[in-house]
């Protein structure tokens, strides 16, 4: 049954209000079961259900929203601006796991979304079999699961809404483009799959160095964990005991299986195992060394003495935080800081795999202290700065509707030299992962600051993509790949609601506040567009990028 669903709310909100009820039947499956879970976060789980497919529908209202490139249907009960922030999360996680996979995925990807933990319970017991237990669990749990059987995402938004949703849908996606190479029942070692999702997941940036901390101890304590985490039900458990440092240590073992082999060999090995091959004698025709021989390798390769890793950025106190790791598990450390005028000892203990994480710097003077950790057996040092200078954040550059009310800010300090040439490039790349036009996006940059990371405006706005230091606290505008990464994350939202680059790009000039009915700042297009607002900037800013 179809009908026109009407989304009441205000101003621009509305653009994204066009939507069909849809209350369809699903493949499911007859047997149950879905273990925790997927994500550096435990935000997702991951179902590998077996047996005979049966067809099943819900009763939960589903209502398809129009994405570019997703099946995506949502609970009424999400607000109209939650779905147009999951509509710009999906189609950028789509962008950026077709580009890493080098394909697009064989069909749209089937996501469904529940307002509430009730409803998401409600909907995976009916759409997948789930036995009462096993969706009560999961919906109190997880923010979602992937059904292997169905190539069905669902997700639980009561959960999911605050997570950072581009990378947890980049994550289950992964699994699912895995799923389209290997074939729905093919083998593959738990911590491998997971490993690469957690990869996909963390981007560019690559795993946290928390993370990377959390993983290194627990090889150090536990060198033979991969071992043991072959099967989804191993993978389970000793996520139970271990927690997230299980996922780092995985993505950090798919990604020496890519340094060894490279990222083609690693995908056509997939291809391999699609057809019919053993996952382990596809590695080794590649590689010349067996599955176990990597693994005995990449443990041995770490640097497992104890240390000390230091955070680059303070949290809202002010305080860094800092790590103990590869320490023995479950032992006592005595904590020195030492510094100017300044000498605090104290004893903690460290968790099961061998990690202690503290903070410090909200409460004393700026400087640099030493921070040592000396256990019965081990020694580690590190020096903890808590000057201004020291501190490192990113944010996403927005609404600039009051820009000239804005009084100018200094120019920053530091000068970033890189080649024009390599900015470009990564602007380019920045784009097509975000699924926006790359000449478009090139040619805004040019227009933004001529790809100079150093420029500075009369009324405040800083670095190559141009942002308001005081209207984002927690950016660096002087760090010209964030920027723009950022800032294609933000023209791909503009064009999903808006509906045109020419609307997309007067929000990002003007604000979007601008382009909404309702907003106090709102005008319409053709007076935007024209000579009599702002001298015609945002005029001569549209044209200038679209010709036109």
């Amino acid at each position: 049954m179809k009908s026109l669903l009407k989304i009441a709310g205000v101003g621009a909100l509305a653009l994204l209000a066009l939507m069909f009820v849809l209350q369809r039947e699903a493949s499911a499956n007859d047997s149950p079961s879905c273990a925790a879970s997927t994500g550096l976060v435990p935000q997702f789980c991951v179902n590998m259900p077996i047996g005979t497919s049966v067809r099943r529908e819900t009763a939960v209202p589903l209502s398809t929203v129009l994405t570019e490139r997703a099946d995506v249907r949502v609970e009424t009960g999400v607000p109209v601006s939650d779905v147009i922030r999951l509509a710009t999360s999906v189609d950028s996680a789509i962008a950026r796991v077709e580009m890493v996979f080098g394909r697009p995925f064989t069909t749209k990807p089937r996501i469904l979304i529940f307002a509430t933990r009730a409803s998401f319970r409600r909907g995976t017991q009916e759409l997948f079999n789930y036995s009462p237990e096993t969706a009560a669990n999961v919906a109190v749990s997880y923010g979602g699961v992937f059904d292997a059987e169905t190539l069905t995402i669902a997700v639980n938004w009561q959960a999911a809404a605050s997570a950072d949703l581009p990378s947890l849908m980049a994550h289950e996606l992964t699994h699912l483009a895995t799923r389209e190479i290997v074939g729905q029942g093919a083998v593959l070692p738990a911590w491998f799959e997971e490993g690469l999702a957690a990869e996909i997941q963390a981007g560019d940036a690559g795993i946290g160095a928390s993370t990377r901390a959390a993983a290194r101890s627990l090889i150090a304590n536990a060198p033979r964990t991969l071992d043991t985490t072959t099967t989804l039900a191993e993978w389970h458990r000793a996520y139970a005991e271990i927690g997230p440092a299980l996922y780092a240590v995985s993505a950090e073992t798919v990604r020496a299986i890519e340094a060894r082999i490279g990222k083609g060999a690693m995908f056509s090995l997939l291809a391999e195992v699609g057809r019919g091959a053993r996952f382990e004698d596809a590695y080794q025709a590649r590689a010349g060394e067996s599955l176990g021989e990597l693994v005995a390798r990449f443990t041995t390769d770490l640097a497992l003495n104890p240390t000390v890793a230091v955070g680059a950025t303070a949290d809202d106190s002010g305080s860094l935080s800092w790590t103990l790791s590869a320490f023995a598990p479950n032992s006592d450390v005595q904590v020195r800081i030492t510094g100017e005028g300044y000498d605090l000892a104290y004893t903690v203990r460290t968790d099961a795999i061998g990690l202690y994480r503290g903070t410090f710097g909200s409460t004393t003077a700026l400087g640099a202290y030493t921070l040592s950790a000396t256990s019965a057996s081990s020694h580690a040092t590190a020096t903890i700065d808590t000057t201004p200078a020291s501190e490192q954040t990113r944010a996403v550059p927005q609404d600039r509707s009051g820009l000239r009310d804005v009084a100018p800010e200094p120019a920053p300090v530091a000068l970033v030299a890189v080649d024009p040439a390599e900015l470009r490039a990564y602007a380019r790349s920045a784009a097509v992962a975000h699924g926006i036009d790359p000449d478009i996006f090139e040619r805004q940059i040019n227009a933004e600051s001529a790809f100079d990371p150093n420029a500075f405006s009369s009324a405040g706005a800083v670095g190559i993509a141009q942002i308001l230091p005081s209207w984002h606290p927690n950016v660096d505008p002087t760090d010209p790949y964030a920027s723009m990464d950022y800032a294609a994350r933000l023209m791909r939202g503009y064009l999903t609601y808006f509906g045109s680059y020419q609307r997309a790009l007067v929000a990002y000039n003007a604000g979007p506040g601008r382009l909404m009915p309702g907003n106090p700042n709102y005008l319409p297009l053709a007076t935007l567009l024209s000579d009599s607002f702002g001298g015609g900037e945002t005029k001569r800013y549209v044209t200038k990028i679209l010709g036109r």
